[in-house]
């Protein structure tokens, strides 16, 4: 919780390991993600690193993160939750999955506070065919 009483995470883990009392490291883990008392991500991933000075969470191995609002779904080997800016971050390859477009990069950047995603770095575009499969914009 922040300073205010407002949830930032919930996290179910198969193992939890503390290594001193301001970081703990997960294992198989499932969760959602929260913003000023709104559940915004759903999320599953390999392991994670919550820290606890400066607060945020990372997210390692096999992650898929899926936006409650917008019905998107983010995959990528590394991501970092900040709760107190709002912000999604990856240095990793990344892919994300909307109904209408699929966008592939190697960078992300997004606000859940302005509703901005960035995506950099040999960014690929592809739009559902008729049947649903993506295929690259020509």
């Amino acid at each position: 919780m922040d300073a205010q009483g407002q949830l930032l995470w919930t996290i179910q883990a198969t193992k939890a390991v503390t290594t001193d009392p301001h970081q703990v490291y997960l294992y198989r883990l499932r969760g959602t993600f929260y913003d000023q008392g709104k559940a915004i991500y759903h999320l599953q991933a390999r392991q994670g690193q919550i820290r606890q000075q400066p607060t945020f969470i990372q997210l390692q191995g096999s992650i898929v993160v899926q936006d409650v609002d917008h019905h998107s779904t983010l995959r990528s080997q590394r991501i970092q939750w900040h709760p107190q800016s709002g912000d999604l971050t990856t240095q990793s390859k990344v892919t994300l999955d909307h109904p209408h477009f699929q966008i592939q990069g190697q960078r992300l950047q997004a606000s859940t506070r302005t509703h901005h995603t960035q995506i950099t770095g040999q960014v690929t575009v592809n739009l559902p065919d008729q049947g649903g499969n993506y295929k690259p914009i020509a």
